[in-house]
């Protein structure tokens, strides 16, 4: 039997995290804030994106798998939109949300980050979900 290659192994990526305490946002959620930076294999480039777990972990930080799982899911649900409309309508945002075109433009800047730091290829392979 084959073992199965994680996200975070295919991505050929180190993260750091540091912990902002537990924060409540506007729509009364209780969670831990964290301040992720995530490195590429010898690469000098780095990127920094927020994350936030709910007070079931602890405080415990989260994996490289777990944040790259939401990264990638962010980037592939940008990716297969043709429009913002399509992408708010996928994603449960109201078309005619400021909030929302504010998330869609933080997506497509996280997005882009995410692919100049992993590079192109490896990027739509993860996106894909090639092996």
């Amino acid at each position: 039997m084959v073992a199965a290659v994680t996200l975070a192994e295919r991505s050929g990526l180190t993260m750091r995290a540091r912990h902002l305490g537990r924060r409540t946002d506007a729509d009364g959620w209780e969670h831990d804030a964290w301040s992720v930076t995530l490195a590429g294999d010898g690469a000098p480039r780095s990127i920094r994106v927020p994350y936030r777990m709910g007070t079931a972990h602890d405080g415990q930080p989260p994996t490289l798998d777990d944040v790259l799982d939401d990264l990638v899911s962010e980037a592939a649900a940008y990716e297969s939109a043709a429009s913002f409309e399509e992408w708010a309508s996928e994603c449960g945002y109201d078309t005619d949300s400021r909030r929302a075109a504010r998330l869609y433009r933080a997506v497509d800047r996280q997005s882009d980050r995410l692919r100049a730091l992993l590079g192109p290829e490896r990027y739509w392979h993860l996106i894909r979900g090639d092996a």
